[in-house]
C-alpha cells in the first residue's frame, strides 16, 4: 500500500504590484487569520535580504496551491509582473488546474486584458476595493479568505498540526497584574504580521519581562493561537548574566535548527546557522520567543547592547529585514542596537522592529500584587487590594515586580501579613542605581528571618545558599552532591544528614517564598536571577572556603558523571559546565587539561578540536575558554603554566577571529606573540606575528601589518623551520602589496616560491593560501584592464599565465581535501576566466561561471568568512555583466553584512569600489576614496583613478546627451533654464573663455564631480582655473562665482551667457573632451 504523503500547507502565491502594497497587507492580515486551516501566504517580501530574489519568485509560483493577482492599473504596467508572474501562472492554471484569483483593487480596465477577462474575478462584480467604504472593502477581503480556505484541495495541513514547544522557559509568575496596554501591543502586533517582524521588550531584572511573555502566550494558547503553526520559545537566562560570562549561541542554534527541521552540517558557520534557522522560521506563521537575551549582549560600555553571537545576530537581521507572516518576541535587559536601523519611530513607521520599554508596576497592580502574596492587613486591620499603604508600599520599591513579589511573601510568612512591617526591610538604603537594589534588600530580610527561624530556618537559608553556585538551572542531582558530607564550611552543615522528605520541605519552603521555582517535570530547580546573583555575591565574598569547596564539588560530579567525549553539543554541556566550575575551585591546569583539551577538543592533532571542526561549537569553546581569564583577553589565571598561557591566548584569538570578532583577537592574540618571544619560541611567535598582521589588514591598519609581518620573518629566520622562512616572506609581500608596493611585494613572493622550490623540487609553485595571494599580485594588471584601466594585450597574457598555474597548485589541495585552499584556487580560475572575457570584448563564459559557482560554494563549505567576500565580490561583477542586476546587488548586500560586522575596511573599501564601478555611483566612489586613503590601501590607487575617470567620462557622455541640438541653457534668477537655439549658429572651436565656461556648466549643472577639475591644470587662463576650482569645491551658490569672474576680469556676464549660447554644439563638447583627457 503506497502511503499517503504528509500533509502541508496549502500555498497561496500573492502577485502585487509594490505600488499597492497597503492593498496586500490587508488580504495577507485577513488570510492569516485562517492560517490554522491549513494556509500559507507567500509574498515577495518573505524573501530574505542578500537572496537571489528572482529564483525565489520563480519558486514560490511553481510550488503554489492558490495565487492571487491584485489587479491595478499598477499591475497591468509592470513589465516584470506580466512578463515574469503572469505567463507561468497561467500556464499552470492551463495544465494543472492551479486556481488563480484576480482581485480588483483599483480601477482600470481589466476586462479589456484578453487574458484577464476570461477569469472570474473578485469583487464579482467587477468593482474595485479601492471604491468601497472600509466597512465594504473589509466584508469583500473576509469573504475572498473564506473562499480560498474552503477551497484549498483536500489534505492540506490542519489546525491539530500546530507545534509547540515551549519546555526552553522559566515557569511564569503565578499571580499577574496590569499590563494590559503591553498585552494589547503584543496582540497588535501578532496580528499585523505584514509589519511586525520583530518585538523587542527592553526592561532590568526583575521588572516581569519573562512574566508577561508568559502571561501572553497563556492568552495565545487559550485563544487557539491564532493562526500560529510553529511556537517555539527559549530562554538565555540559563546561560548566566555575569557581565564577565562569554555565554554563547551554539545550544540554541543547534536545538532550534534540529526543532525546525534544518538538517545542516554542524560544522557550518554560525552565521549561515542563523540565515538557515531564520528561512525556516518565515516559511510559515511562526512565533518565535527569545527570552533574556543579554547574556549574548556587550555589556555596557563602547559596545553596549550590541549582539557578540554571530548566529542570533544573523537570525534577527534576517526576520528584522525579510518579510514573515509570524513574529519573534524578544526580552532583554539592553537595547539591541544591532536592530536600530529596523526600528519603528516617527521619522521610520513602517520600521519592522517595534521597541518597547517595560516599565515598572503602576501603584494600583503593585497594590494588587501585594494584597493577592498575602499583604492583607494594616496593622491589626484588614485592607483591601487598593488600600493607600499597599500603594505607598509599592511606590517605595518603584513599582519593581521582583520586589514586590517577595516582599508580599515575605510579609505573609512573617508578619502575618502585615504591611506595616515592611518597615523592618531599610529599602531607604537600597541603591536605586543597582539593577535589582531593592530585590536585594528583600532577599537579605529572607536571610535574616531565616537564620533566626530555627533548623528549618538554618536549612532554608543554606539551600538558598547552594542556589549561588548555579547560573543555569540546578539539577536536583548536582544539588545533592552539594549536600553531601563533608560540610561546605559556614554553609551547608545544617544539609548534610537531611533525610529525602525534609530535603523537598526545605525546597518547598523556597518554592513558596518565591525565591525558587521547579521546571515543568521537576528535575530542576531554577531561581530569578537576581536571586542568583545576589547568591553568588555573598559566597565569593563572605564564603570564600565554600565557595572554592562546592565548585570543586561540582567540578568532579560533572566529570565524572558526563560520557567521557560526547558525540554532540548537548551531551558536551555538562563539560562545559565542568569547565566553569574547575575554574571557580581555582583547579584550571586541571580542568585545561583533563577537561578541555582532552574530552571536549578530544587533542589537538590531527582529528582534535572536535567541537569546533566538527559541531561548530567556536561560541561555546570561547566561553570555555574565558574561563581560564581573570579578566577576558588580558589577564589570565596565575596557576596555569607559561605553555598554557600562550595556547590560551592563541586559542581565544581564533575563536574571537572565527566570531567575526576581529578587534577583541587583538588583544590576546598580540600578548600571545610577546609570550612566545619571552620565551624564544621562535616558530610560534613567527606564526602569532603572521597572524596578527593578516588581522590588522583586515581592520585596515597597514601599516601596523607591515611591522608586525617584518617581526614574523624576523622570527621565522630564528627558527630555522624552512616552511615558516618561505610562508611568513609572503605576509610580508602581502602587505607591502596592499601598501602600493607592487615591485617589492612581486620580490618577495618570487623570493618565497624559489624558497619552496629549494624545499620541495617536485612542487616548484607556490600553493595554497601563499599560492592564492601571489596570484592575486600576478593578475593585478589583468584586474586593472578588465575594469577598463589598462591594455588589454598585457593583461590576456597575464590571465594565461596564472590560470596555468592554478591549473598545476589546484589538485595538492584536492588531494589533500583542503577545502579552504580548493575553493581559492577555483577563485584564482574563475578571475583569470572572467578578466580574459572582458579584455576580449565577450560576455562571461562557461569557465567563469563555474569557477565562480564552485569558489563561492567551496568558500562557504569551508567556513571561511573573510575570503568568502573576495568570492562576493567576483561574482558580483559576473553576474552584473551577465546583466543579472539583482544578483550582483544581493552579493554585493552579502558582502557588505560580512565585512560591516567584523570592521574589515580593506573590504569595506573594495566594496564601495566595486558598487561603484558596476552601478556607476559617485557616493560609493566618494566613499572608497574616503577609505583606500583612510587607510593608506596603495594597492588600489590606480583602480581609484581609473574608476573616476571612467566615471567622469559616463558623466560627461550623459551631459552630452541631455542636450539636444534645439536647447540652450541662460540663467533665470540662479537657476538654469531651457532657451530656443538657433540652428543656423555654426558649430566652432572653443575659445579660453568658452572652454572656462563650459567647464564651469558642467560643474553646476552637477555632470562632474568638482574635484575631478584638478585635471584641468594645464589651461590658458594661468592659475586663474585654479582660483575658480578652489570656488567650485566650495558648496557656493552660482551668482558668487559669477561675480569672481566679473571681478577677475576673465569673462563679463553678458560675454558669458553669450559663449554658453554658442558652445552646445557637437563640436564644442568633442573639444572639451579632448582638452579634459590632456
Amino acid at each position: 500500500m503506497t502511503p499517503h504523503p504528509p500533509p502541508r500547507p496549502c500555498r497561496i502565491f500573492i502577485s502585487y504590484s509594490h505600488q499597492d502594497e497597503v492593498w496586500k497587507n490587508r488580504l495577507v492580515s485577513h488570510l492569516n487569520v485562517l492560517a490554522g486551516e491549513g494556509l500559507d501566504v507567500w509574498d515577495d517580501r518573505r524573501i530574505a535580504a542578500g537572496h537571489d530574489w528572482l529564483p525565489e519568485i520563480e519558486q514560490a509560483i511553481a510550488k503554489c496551491d492558490m495565487a492571487v493577482l491584485l489587479i491595478s492599473r499598477h499591475f497591468l504596467n509592470s513589465r516584470f509582473i506580466l512578463g515574469q508572474e503572469v505567463p507561468p501562472l497561467l500556464q499552470r492554471r492551463r495544465e494543472q488546474g492551479v486556481r488563480v484569483i484576480p482581485l480588483i483593487v483599483g480601477p482600470c480596465q481589466w476586462e479589456r486584458i484578453n487574458w484577464l477577462k476570461s477569469i472570474q474575478a473578485w469583487p464579482t462584480d467587477g468593482a474595485a476595493l479601492s471604491g468601497m467604504t472600509e466597512h465594504q472593502a473589509e466584508s469583500v477581503l473576509s469573504d475572498l479568505a473564506r473562499e480560498i480556505a474552503e477551497l484549498a484541495p483536500v489534505g492540506f495541513m490542519p489546525v491539530e498540526a500546530l507545534r509547540i514547544d515551549l519546555t526552553h522557559l522559566p515557569a511564569g509568575a503565578e499571580h499577574f497584574f496590569g499590563r494590559e496596554e503591553e498585552l494589547a501591543v503584543l496582540d497588535a502586533a501578532w496580528a499585523d504580521g505584514q509589519h511586525s517582524h520583530v518585538v523587542e521588550l527592553v526592561a532590568p531584572g526583575g521588572v516581569g519581562k519573562s512574566s508577561l511573555v508568559k502571561r501572553w502566550l497563556e492568552n495565545l494558547g487559550r485563544d487557539g493561537w491564532c493562526g500560529a503553526r510553529q511556537v517555539y520559545a527559549w530562554s538565555f537566562y540559563s546561560q548566566g548574566t555575569s557581565h564577565d560570562r562569554q555565554a554563547s549561541d551554539d545550544a540554541f542554534l543547534s536545538a532550534a535548527l534540529a526543532w525546525f527541521g534544518v538538517e545542516l552540517d554542524p560544522a557550518t558557520n554560525p552565521w549561515d546557522k542563523g540565515q538557515r534557522l531564520a528561512e525556516a522560521v518565515t516559511a510559515s506563521r511562526t512565533l518565535l520567543v527569545l527570552d533574556g537575551i543579554e547574556p549574548l549582549q556587550y555589556p555596557p560600555g563602547p559596545l553596549a547592547g550590541a549582539l557578540r553571537a554571530p548566529g542570533v545576530k544573523a537570525l534577527l537581521e534576517c526576520l528584522a529585514s525579510a518579510g514573515q507572516p509570524g513574529l519573534c518576541l524578544v526580552t532583554s535587559r539592553e537595547r539591541l542596537t544591532d536592530l536600530a536601523q529596523y526600528e519603528r519611530n516617527a521619522s521610520y513607521p513602517e520600521g519592522a522592529v517595534l521597541r518597547r520599554p517595560l516599565e515598572n508596576l503602576n501603584e494600583m497592580d503593585g497594590a494588587r500584587l501585594l494584597h493577592v502574596l498575602g499583604a492583607k492587613r494594616a496593622g491589626s486591620v484588614t485592607v483591601e487590594d487598593n488600600d493607600e499603604e499597599l500603594k505607598t508600599a509599592s511606590r517605595e520599591v518603584r513599582g519593581h515586580a521582583l520586589t514586590l513579589n517577595l516582599l508580599g511573601r515575605y510579609l505573609a510568612l512573617t508578619y502575618a501579613g502585615d504591611i506595616r512591617q515592611r518597615a523592618l526591610v531599610d529599602f531607604q538604603e537600597a541603591d536605586n542605581e543597582l539593577n535589582g537594589g531593592h530585590a536585594f534588600k528583600v532577599i537579605a530580610a529572607y536571610e535574616h528571618w531565616f537564620s533566626n527561624n530555627g533548623k528549618n530556618g538554618e536549612r532554608e537559608l543554606a539551600a538558598l545558599r547552594l542556589l549561588g553556585f548555579f547560573d543555569y538551572p540546578a539539577d536536583l542531582k548536582s544539588l545533592r552532591a552539594l549536600r553531601q558530607a563533608p560540610a561546605l564550611p559556614e554553609v551547608s552543615r545544617h544539609l548534610v544528614n537531611l533525610t529525602s522528605p525534609q530535603w523537598q520541605a526545605t525546597l518547598q519552603r523556597l518554592v513558596d517564598c518565591g525565591l525558587a521555582f521547579y521546571n515543568e517535570d521537576n528535575t530542576t530547580l531554577d531561581a530569578p536571577p537576581l536571586v542568583r546573583e545576589y547568591q553568588a555575591k555573598v559566597l565569593q565574598t563572605s564564603f570564600r572556603p565554600a565557595w572554592r569547596q562546592g565548585n570543586k564539588r561540582l567540578y568532579k560530579f560533572l566529570a565524572d558523571s558526563a560520557p567521557h567525549r560526547p558525540d554532540n553539543l548537548a551531551g558536551l554541556q555538562a563539560l562545559y559546565r565542568a569547565v566553569v566550575h574547575g575554574c571557580r575551585a581555582g583547579l584550571h591546569q586541571e580542568a585545561l587539561d583533563d577537561v578541555y583539551r582532552d574530552r571536549i577538543l578530544r587533542g589537538m592533532a590531527e582529528g582534535g578540536f572536535y567541537s569546533t571542526r566538527k559541531l561548530g561549537a567556536i561560541g561555546a569553546d570561547l566561553g570555555a575558554v574565558a574561563c581560564f581569564f581573570v579578566q577576558p583577553w588580558q589577564q589570565l589565571a596565575p596557576g596555569l603554566s607559561a605553555a598554557a598561557q600562550a595556547w590560551l591566548l592563541n586559542q581565544a584569538a581564533f575563536s574571537l577571529r572565527a566570531l567575526g570578532r576581529l578587534a577583541e583577537a587583538l588583544e590576546p592574540m598580540r600578548a600571545g606573540a610577546q609570550r612566545a618571544v619571552a620565551q624564544a619560541d621562535w616558530q610560534n611567535a613567527a606564526i602569532y606575528y603572521s597572524n596578527l598582521a593578516e588581522l590588522q589588514l583586515s581592520l585596515g591598519d597597514i601599516a601596523q601589518a607591515m611591522a608586525d609581518a617584518e617581526r614574523s620573518v624576523d622570527y621565522a629566520d630564528r627558527s630555522g623551520d624552512a616552511f615558516q622562512r618561505m610562508a611568513r616572506r609572503t605576509t610580508l609581500a602581502n602587505a607591502r602589496y596592499q601598501q602600493g608596493e607592487r615591485e617589492a611585494a612581486r620580490n618577495g613572493f618570487a623570493e618565497a616560491e624559489a624558497m619552496q622550490a629549494e624545499q620541495q623540487p617536485e612542487l616548484p609553485l607556490l600553493y595554497s593560501l601563499q599560492g592564492f595571494r601571489y596570484c592575486e599580485l600576478l593578475l593585478a594588471e589583468a584586474e586593472r584592464a578588465a575594469w577598463g584601466g589598462a591594455t588589454a594585450e598585457e593583461g590576456s597574457t597575464d590571465c594565461a599565465q596564472v590560470a596555468q598555474r592554478a591549473a598545476q597548485t589546484l589538485p595538492i589541495s584536492e588531494r589533500n581535501n583542503w577545502l579552504l585552499e580548493i575553493a581559492l584556487n577555483h577563485l584564482t580560475l574563475a578571475r583569470c576566466a572572467l578578466y580574459a572575457d572582458r579584455l576580449h570584448g565577450r560576455a562571461p563564459g562557461d569557465k567563469a561561471k563555474q569557477h565562480t559557482e564552485a569558489a563561492v560554494a567551496g568558500l562557504r563549505q569551508a567556513g571561511a568568512q573573510e575570503f568568502i567576500v573576495h568570492g562576493l565580490l567576483t561574482r558580483a561583477w559576473l553576474r552584473r555583466c551577465l546583466n543579472d542586476l539583482p544578483g550582483a546587488e544581493a552579493d554585493l548586500a552579502e558582502a557588505q553584512r560580512i565585512a560591516e560586522r567584523g570592521g574589515m575596511k580593506l573590504f569595506l573599501a573594495d566594496i564601495a569600489l566595486t558598487r561603484a564601478r558596476l552601478f556607476n555611483d559617485k557616493a560609493e566612489l566618494a566613499k572608497a576614496r574616503a577609505l583606500i586613503e583612510a587607510c593608506g590601501y596603495w594597492r588600489r590607487r590606480e583602480e581609484l583613478a581609473d574608476a573616476e575617470s571612467n566615471l567622469y567620462r559616463a558623466n560627461f557622455s550623459a551631459f552630452k546627451d541631455a542636450l539636444p541640438d534645439t536647447n540652450n541653457y541662460y540663467q533665470d534668477g540662479d537657476r538654469f533654464t531651457p532657451s530656443p537655439f538657433r540652428p543656423s549658429d555654426p558649430p566652432r572651436t572653443l575659445s579660453p573663455k568658452e572652454f572656462l565656461t563650459l567647464v564651469f556648466h558642467l560643474v553646476i549643472g552637477n555632470y562632474a564631480d568638482p574635484s575631478l577639475l584638478t585635471d584641468l591644470n594645464a589651461n590658458t587662463f594661468n592659475n586663474g582655473i585654479e582660483k575658480l576650482v578652489k570656488e567650485l569645491k566650495r558648496p557656493n551658490d552660482p551668482r558668487v562665482i559669477l561675480d569672481w569672474l566679473d571681478k577677475a576680469e576673465k569673462v563679463q556676464p553678458d560675454e558669458l551667457w553669450l559663449a554658453w549660447a554658442a558652445n552646445v554644439h557637437e563640436d564644442a563638447i568633442e573639444r572639451l573632451s579632448a582638452s579634459v583627457s590632456t
